[in-house]
């Protein structure tokens, strides 16, 4: 599972940390919002197959 966060919010990266996402990356630069570019930060939680 992979999600994308603006690298500012840093309670959102939090909060996806706590449920065990690790971050894999950033982009820089990839959105402009309010007049100024941000960064974006992906998250990814490797889902395991129950047998």
């Amino acid at each position: 599972m992979i999600g994308v966060i603006d690298a500012e919010n840093t309670e959102s990266i939090l909060f996806h940390e706590k449920y065990g996402f690790k971050k894999v990356g950033i982009i820089k630069e990839s959105g402009f919002k309010f007049n100024r570019w941000l960064d974006s930060v992906f998250v990814q939680l490797i889902l395991e197959e129950n047998t």
